[in-house]
């Protein structure tokens, strides 16, 4: 369970979050919407022992977060929108790299990693350097601000044709 009770940050004498009061469940998916600047990002930071909050109290699975960040580094993971990666190394050197910088033994990342990479869907691109899969996994980051996709194909592992709004229901195979 994760429970923030009056969680706040400020940068100087500006709010950037809260005050806020939540909690979320084991195995609850949530999502925080809002704004831009509404303080979204900040949360998640502050959650993932990122960033110290002004005021408030956050625990994760029991743990305080301000007072033992390390333990709780232990028990989470956070991918932010723009990762801080090393774009030369390779996908599972870099996994390995934080799997250790997060106090994981070199005998439980070498455990883990498989399954990491299959719950990730890295599998793929585990032998790329990071700017290259970046690349082959991001094709949005590659446009530029304003350009459109150049179509709407959804990719096949992702997507089945007879479930898609308005697809050819003629060529649609009938469900078992």
């Amino acid at each position: 369970m994760i429970r923030a009770s009056n969680l706040s940050k400020f940068y100087g004498g500006k709010r950037a979050l809260g005050p806020v009061t939540f909690e979320i469940n084991d195995g609850e998916t949530v999502g925080f919407l809002g704004l831009n600047g509404a303080g979204k990002t900040t949360a998640l930071r502050i959650m993932a022992c990122d960033l110290r909050p002004s005021g408030g109290t956050i625990e994760v699975g029991g743990v305080d977060a301000v007072a033992q960040p390390h333990e709780v580094r232990k028990r989470i993971g956070f991918l932010p929108e723009n990762p801080p990666l090393y774009m030369d190394m390779i996908v599972t050197d870099y996994l390995r790299f934080a799997g250790e910088l997060r106090g994981m033994s070199k005998a439980e990342v070498k455990r883990r990693l498989p399954e990491v990479l299959e719950i990730t869907d890295l599998g793929d691109v585990a032998g790329d350097q990071t700017r290259d899969a970046l690349a082959r996994l991001s094709p949005a980051r590659r446009r530029g601000p304003g350009d459109r996709p150049r179509s709407k194909i959804p990719h096949p592992r992702r997507a089945d044709p007879r479930s898609r709004p308005g697809a050819d229901r003629r060529d649609a195979q009938p469900h078992p």
